[in-house]
């Protein structure tokens, strides 16, 4: 829910998923260009999230995991995953790490930064 909330703070478009079944539903619906999991979903892994998705792979595919051994990673990058990062991680790499890949991935967007509007900017300055 953190990672939500910050994400979202950041002007993501944010779509939340609480667990495998939830997520490959959700992207089934609405592909994304980004997609930001923990590895362990309860029902599943990131793992197998990332392979069900098949032709639809995000451009920008993060996984946050509290493992760091070389075989996790590896698996991670296997399956498709840009980054392994490892828990507790920095909000401001996340960030940085999705701005990135989507910087250099050229696609239309579906998972948008939201710039604030006029009206919006005018209620900042006067809150």
């Amino acid at each position: 829910m953190m990672l939500e909330v910050v994400l979202a703070a950041s002007g993501y478009a944010v779509i939340a998923a609480h667990s495998c079944a939830e997520a490959k539903a959700r992207l089934a619906e609405k592909p994304v260009d980004v997609l930001v999991s923990d590895l362990t979903l309860g029902d599943g892994t990131a793992i197998d999230l990332m392979r069900s998705l098949g032709g639809t792979r995000p451009r920008v595919a993060i996984v946050l995991s509290g493992f760091d051994g070389a075989d996790d990673v590896e698996s991670t990058r296997s399956a498709g995953f840009d980054a392994h990062l490892v828990k507790p991680t920095p909000l401001e790499l996340l960030t940085d790490l999705i701005a990135d890949g989507l910087e250099k991935r050229s696609s239309r967007m579906r998972l948008a930064k939201c710039e604030p509007s006029a009206a919006d900017e005018d209620k900042r300055s006067l809150g």
